[in-house]
């Protein structure tokens, strides 16, 4: 794995070394790299230094490995705590880089919605009382909602989906349930209550049409244009389509697939679901195969709408994953299979 990571290092630097002037000069990216492509090349190696250390944690101090995920889920009753604080009182006004229209956030809106669906499912597979478990799902779905992204409710509502395949006998009514209500609820909301809302129904609205009913919504045809700049500046040419643009290649689409595109071209495809589709099958030979698939499951759900490969907790849930392979069972997941 970390041979195969050191090539995509390699590879970036060499694409970025020759390609990075000349994609920058087309200001096409999503957003200004104070250095350039080279601001992804120190990410990947972050990866790299992320996968590998988790590893000799995992082989030397299982103990502290097994930690993982209380440490994880106390982390994110913080970043719930501060974000209700900042909304409640109002001081979030204040933060004017973070003041995201029709959505109660502090962060990074779907970032953290996907943080937080990932502390939901250390939760839910774990050896803590039911009290406490009840408590803390409430507190991180709360603030998910608050996030108001697609990808968040999609987390949801996939995770509620591979419940219902879960869990035993009557224990399914509980997933169904749930899907029916949230359904319900956001029905309502995009017939009747979205105009009381205010933009927070408004993005809901929004979110329905792009995604439910296909409509030219501003997400949308935003990543349609990304899109097509990224196969005009890259894919167009042989050597980018099969090696990518380097580092400023990751920059065109707000996508974890065409970020691996626009970096590595189809050889990075092929390494990242390669990758994937090897964790799924080591997943099944593993006994806790219902949390290794939960988790991969939302981390590829928020894929779909984030780049990864400049976010620092997208690369740790990366890492992470990497450390399960081979692995019988995870140190610190309790939750046996029904």
């Amino acid at each position: 794995m970390l041979f195969c990571l050191a090539y995509l290092s390699v590879n970036l630097i060499i694409t970025t070394k020759f390609m990075d002037g000349d994609i920058a000069s087309r200001h096409h990216l999503q957003s200004n790299l104070n250095f350039g492509g080279w601001s992804i090349v120190i990410k990947v190696f972050a990866l790299i230094f992320f996968s590998a250390f988790l590893s000799e944690v995992r082989n030397l101090y299982p103990k502290i490995y097994a930690k993982i995920p209380f440490l994880y889920c106390n982390w994110a009753i913080v970043y719930c705590v501060v974000t209700v604080f900042f909304i409640v009182t109002g001081l979030s006004k204040k933060l004017t880089m973070r003041n995201w229209g029709g959505r109660l956030s502090i962060g990074y809106p779907t970032m953290d919605a996907i943080i937080l669906m990932i502390a939901i499912i250390f939760v839910i597979h774990s050896k803590w009382s039911a009290s406490r478990k009840f408590l803390l799902i409430v507190l991180y779905s709360c603030v998910i909602v608050m996030q108001n992204t697609a990808s968040g409710y999609m987390a949801i509502g996939i995770y509620l989906i591979l419940l219902g395949f879960i869990l035993p006998s009557w224990w399914k009514l509980i997933p169904i349930s749930l899907i029916a209500m949230a359904v319900s609820v956001f029905w309502a909301i995009y017939e009747y209550f979205y105009i009381r809302m205010g933009m927070f129904g408004g993005i809901i609205v929004d979110k329905i049409n792009g995604f439910i009913f296909g409509q030219n919504t501003s997400s949308v045809s935003a990543r349609i244009a990304q899109i097509h700049n990224l196969k005009i500046d890259i894919l167009s040419n042989p050597i980018g389509l099969i090696f990518g643009g380097g580092g400023s290649g990751s920059y065109y689409v707000e996508s974890q697939f065409y970020a691996v595109l626009g970096a590595w071209g189809g050889v990075g495809i092929a390494f990242f679901a390669i990758f994937y589709a090897a964790y799924f099958v080591d997943s099944l030979r593993s006994q806790d195969r219902a949390f290794r698939i939960c988790f991969l499951s939302i981390f590829l759900v928020g894929a779909i709408p984030l780049g990864g490969l400049n976010l620092f907790p997208f690369l740790f849930h990366w890492a992470y994953m990497s450390t399960h392979m081979g692995v019988k069972k995870i140190a610190g997941i309790q939750l046996r299979n029904p």
